[in-house]
């Protein structure tokens, strides 16, 4: 049995796409012969507390607190508290003052601590990681990018403990890095130092990882070439399939057009509304009343207003955050599933496409990105990628048209496909990496 130490910011019950990625790899990989160990922190919420956009706020703790260890069947949770350490006391004293905020800042780039509004994570994990390294041996580690630490960490093992270590990017440490040829990239002088500074400490702890793995082949392609090495493979994020295959369709009674999540300023909705405007045009009076469009959790004030002047005429239901669980009944229940694909940049997925593929409903990318999704919307049949408004028209009227009969749209996806794209599947992908790639003294 390969025993191997996950080291991973976001774990439930934070309840972000962060933490599915590494919860995935606690479910799965000892059906490989793998023993996963996650490292996290504890996670448990203040009571009666939220932030401005109403998520929980999480304890912070005095140094000494317990450490939470959770040993279940087939994997393990050490939970680390979160207290602040003596460079976090000092970062935020300067917070105050803007010249030696700055400087504290660069001195801090330069020596490695990326993650500035973390470094007490970094320390937490770090002192804690050193003492248990000492009394328990691990034969592979795998370091979850975001936040940068994780990967500076893998690369600090690996030095002091001789244990090979993956690193796994859900993210490129800037993302506008990928932005498509001939698009303007306009970034500021200080964010053009942080990403040279990036690149310099990337380069060097990749060097030393066994290989390295992101959620889009083009990241693995922009980290080979920004650090020039090749040993890079895409393990994408995937979607729960016990959660989603387990749902039925509830009868509806309204043809239902459902964008689920944030839209984020840089998504292009114009094609969308022009090819709803179309579509509720050519229905006749009572057909409109058949059709409803929800858009949940947008989180996005002007993209909500951007959507409402340009269709009054349409009633548009638009819904606060609800529980997981309630959110991915409501895709399941929809007749059409509405995704803006991010058209200025490479590899960029996001973690809601593949919550659609698990629901199994027709997907509509508009516009497209002509780029990884749309190649898997075409790979697994799942709906239509487009940038023309009449091409989404006449979609939406062919499904609207066969829903009217059998109450339900035309969903002609590839189950068999689409099964590839599962967390489980995912993960099965990284174990055979580290299988393959792990010297034999480890296995």
């Amino acid at each position: 049995m390969i025993k191997a130490l996950i080291i991973s910011y976001h774990y439930p019950p934070m309840n972000v796409i962060a933490s599915r990625r590494a919860e995935a790899y606690s479910d799965f990989l000892h059906k490989h012969g793998i023993h996963p160990t996650v490292v996290t922190h504890r996670w448990e919420v203040l009571e009666n507390q939220s932030n401005k956009n109403g998520k929980p706020k999480w304890k912070v703790w005095d140094r000494g607190n317990e450490v939470v260890y959770e040993d279940f069947k087939t994997y393990k949770v050490i939970r680390i508290p979160r207290y602040q350490s003596t460079l976090g006391k000092v970062v935020s004293i300067t917070r105050g003052f803007p010249l030696l905020n700055k400087s504290l800042d660069l001195a801090l780039w330069k020596s490695g601590h990326l993650d500035i509004n973390d470094v007490d994570s970094y320390f937490n994990i770090r002192d804690f990681l050193w003492q248990h390294l000492k009394n328990n041996s691990y034969d592979i580690v795998i370091a979850i990018f975001t936040p940068h630490n994780h990967i500076r960490l893998g690369y600090e093992i690996k030095k002091k403990f001789k244990i090979p270590f993956v690193a796994d990017y859900r993210d490129l440490w800037d993302n506008d890095l990928l932005h498509k040829t001939g698009v303007e990239i306009k970034a500021s002088f200080g964010r053009k130092i942080f990403n040279n500074i990036s690149l310099r400490f990337h380069r060097r702890w990749l060097r030393k990882s066994l290989f390295y793995t992101a959620v889009s082949q083009p990241i693995v392609n922009k980290i080979s070439n920004l650090c020039n090495i090749p040993s890079g493979y895409c393990i994408k994020n995937g979607y729960e399939a016990n959660i989603f295959f387990k749902l039925e369709r509830n009868q509806t009674e309204k043809f239902i057009i459902l964008h689920g999540g944030t839209i984020y300023s840089a998504q292009e909705l114009s094609g969308f509304i022009s090819g709803l405007r179309l579509f509720y045009n050519n229905l006749e009076v009572k057909e409109r009343q058949q059709v409803s469009i929800i858009f949940l959790a947008i989180k996005n004030q002007d993209k909500q207003n951007e959507i409402t002047e340009a269709l009054p005429e349409l009633y548009i239901n638009f819904i606060k955050r609800v529980p997981r669980e309630e959110a991915i009944q409501l895709m399941k229940d929809a007749s059409i599933l509405f995704y803006p694909s991010w058209t200025t940049h490479n590899g960029i997925y996001s973690g809601k496409i593949f919550e659609y593929l698990g629901v199994q409903n027709n997907i509509l990318v508009i516009p497209s990105d002509h780029d990884v999704v749309e190649e898997l919307i075409n790979h697994t049949n799942s709906g239509l990628a487009t940038d023309d408004p009449k091409v989404m028209y006449r979609y939406l009227l062919s499904n609207f048209r066969h829903w009217q009969k059998d109450n339900q749209a035309n969903y002609k996806g590839k189950p068999e496909v689409i099964k590839q794209y599962s967390r489980e599947s995912q993960v099965g992908k990284m174990a055979t990496l580290i299988k393959a790639n792990l010297p034999d003294k480890y296995m």
